[in-house]
């Protein structure tokens, strides 16, 4: 079982390093240069002030004079002490910024998820129990129904509705200028206020997924000749559904829901810009705007990171939930 694990470190030590690896070279694709953005700001104010003196110079100090290959293995250098570079944009360093956004951003995936699970898993284990009845006809049609809609739509209408109309929530940002961050208690609960509708904007996109997952999942279970076997032994459905049904199911589900983790990283990015919330998704906007590379390849590799660590643990647990898998 640890030889196994330890071949599985290894294999996502691997994909991290091809990841890093693709995450310095793929902003080199985007057009623009650094430089020329940086003189821009200050020709706004200053035109025709920055000579190509200057500029050279500035390339000099971003490390952008030298070849592609030392730049790489510079970029590695810094990245393993945990140095991501300094922000062009915002002057200060990349780490700084996307730890400040990253505090608000994990807090509406993580709660997402969880709200996500709570919704869509009771909903696929009803449907599952109850394959080809109208409850499961019902459920089926409201599902596909739903999960045609783009998270930035659903978070639109909640906005619309919650926010603008009945004045519920609010419709932008992360705390309010009124919670002074020195009353922890209310800043707290103010922030949890401005939490709610990005919330629930993305666990209604994602229950969709796990409803789905734990449908079939169950269903494909359930067709196995060992539930055959537990029914001619005259175990109730009941028994058969939660103690052998879904324990089987249960690795699997893991697995499928450390991809929901994944889509949820992606679907955060329309729901926080509906919102005007200030987390990460605004920041890579930001960045990309501004071709601030070293901050775009700093929020890339959190993504990246996110997604990974999400898909080891599931890993991890199926190791521990699956015997087979540990044996094999």
């Amino acid at each position: 079982m640890s030889r196994k694990i330890f071949s599985l470190l290894g294999q996502y030590l691997l994909l991290l390093f091809l990841v890093i690896t693709i995450n310095f070279f793929i902003v080199y694709l985007a057009p623009g240069n650094p430089v020329d953005v940086i003189v821009r700001g200050r020709g706004d104010l200053l035109p025709n002030v920055v000579t190509d003196t200057e500029k050279q110079a500035l390339r000099q100090y971003y490390g952008l004079d030298r070849p592609l290959a030392a730049q790489y293995f510079g970029y590695l250098s810094h990245l393993a002490h945990g140095d991501l570079g300094y922000s062009f944009f915002y002057h200060r360093p990349v780490a700084e910024i996307i730890l400040d956004h990253a505090k608000r951003t994990l807090p509406v995936v993580a709660a997402g998820m969880a709200l996500a699970l709570l919704i869509g898993l009771p909903l696929g284990m009803l449907s599952a129990s109850h394959r080809g009845k109208r409850l499961d006809t019902t459920l089926l049609i409201a599902q596909v129904s739903f999960h045609s809609l783009p998270p930035f739509f659903i978070a639109t209408i909640l906005l619309v509705v919650f926010a603008v109309k009945l004045k519920w929530f609010p419709f932008s940002g992360s705390t309010s200028v009124s919670v002074l961050p020195e009353s922890r208690l209310g800043y707290f609960g103010m922030a949890l206020y401005h939490l709610t509708l990005p919330v629930i904007a993305l666990a209604l996109w994602e229950s969709t997924t796990i409803f789905y997952f734990t449908r079939n999942s169950l269903i494909d279970i359930l067709s196995e000749d060992f539930i055959l076997v537990a029914r001619a032994k005259g175990l109730s459905e009941r028994s058969i559904f939660i103690q052998h049904a879904l324990r089987a199911a249960l690795p699997t589900l893991v697995t499928r829901f450390a991809l929901v983790f994944g889509f949820m990283l992606g679907g955060v990015f329309f729901v926080e810009q509906v919102f005007s919330y200030p987390g990460i998704a605004m920041l890579a906007l930001s960045a990309f705007n501004n071709y601030d590379y070293l901050l775009l390849r700093g929020v890339f590799l959190l993504l990246a990171l996110g997604i990974l660590i999400a898909n080891l643990f599931a890993d991890i647990c199926v190791f521990k939930l699956d015997p087979r898998v540990g044996a094999s």
